[in-house]
């Protein structure tokens, strides 16, 4: 039975990630033509070269506070590991719904054996923070903040 369970998440992550690159693909194609003309001169190859090494960047950083939220649950997630697993997982992202992403984290997690509870609440708590970091770009949020900090004002329900 669990091999067949196995198999089935094995093969539906794979079919997400086929999916995936087939939506982009066609999306790609249906907007070409929008795309505004370009040099290639030093300038932009640089400028495309810095965008790469960002979102590297980037995806490094998200790797490291997956491993940390991890570790509060007391798994040790390498960080390279972890980086795999994500990066595994983000071109399900692009898949209408963009939750494909989150279930692709799970079956690429359990299938290095991670369990199954961690996944699920570390995604979570992340995406939680995610909300909330978001949530400071508001000024009404920032204000109601700074009055309950600041000035112990608790705002009426």
């Amino acid at each position: 039975m669990a091999v067949t369970v196995k198999k089935l998440l094995l093969y539906g992550g794979r079919f997400l990630t086929l999916a995936s690159l087939v939506f982009l693909i066609l999306t790609f194609q249906k907007h070409f033509a929008e795309i505004p003309r370009f040099a290639l001169n030093a300038m932009s190859v640089s400028g495309l070269l810095a965008t790469i090494a960002f979102v590297m960047m980037c995806s490094g950083l998200g790797s490291y506070a997956w491993v940390v939220l991890m570790r509060g649950a007391r798994i040790v997630l390498p960080f390279r590991l972890a980086y795999v697993i994500l990066g595994k997982s983000q071109i399900r992202k692009y898949l209408p719904g963009n939750i494909f992403h989150y279930l692709a984290r799970l079956t690429e997690g359990k299938r290095y054996g991670l369990a199954t509870e961690p996944i699920i609440l570390s995604t979570g708590v992340e995406t939680l923070i995610a909300a909330g970091t978001a949530a400071m770009g508001s000024k009404k949020v920032r204000t109601l903040i700074s009055r309950v900090l600041f000035l112990g004002i608790i705002p009426p329900l």
